[in-house]
């Protein structure tokens, strides 16, 4: 493709910066847009169903004792990841996270005094 040829295909297209044949190509799929959409539009989707591990708490998780031998200490996948703040007690505010390293748990405290 000449210089001349790639001028024209972005002068055309849609987006300016969009400048390859291919790059128009795969925005037609792509399902984004400017468009608001109407309120049938809205109500003719359902919300996704809650993901089934959301739906039990940690304490109605069945543990093996050969796999888990001290479940306490296990720790739950849904709190990897997630900053913890607990409350300012005594002047001091305290942040964790646990993250997971191969098969070890890490967790690090925060203390900040204010």
């Amino acid at each position: 493709m000449t210089s001349a040829n790639a001028t024209l295909i972005r002068e055309n297209s849609p987006n300016a910066e969009l400048g390859t044949v291919d790059d128009r190509t795969r925005e037609k799929y792509l399902p984004f847009s400017q468009e608001i959409p109407t309120k049938e539009q809205f109500a003719a989707h359902t919300p996704p169903p809650l993901p089934p591990h959301l739906a039990k708490a940690l304490e109605d998780w069945s543990t093996e004792e050969e796999k888990c031998p001290n479940p306490e200490t296990q720790t739950n996948p849904l709190l990897l990841n997630h900053l913890l703040l607990l409350e300012i007690s005594d002047g001091v505010l305290t942040q964790s996270t646990t993250i997971r390293l191969g098969k070890k748990f890490t967790t690090t405290m925060f203390y900040k005094p204010l």
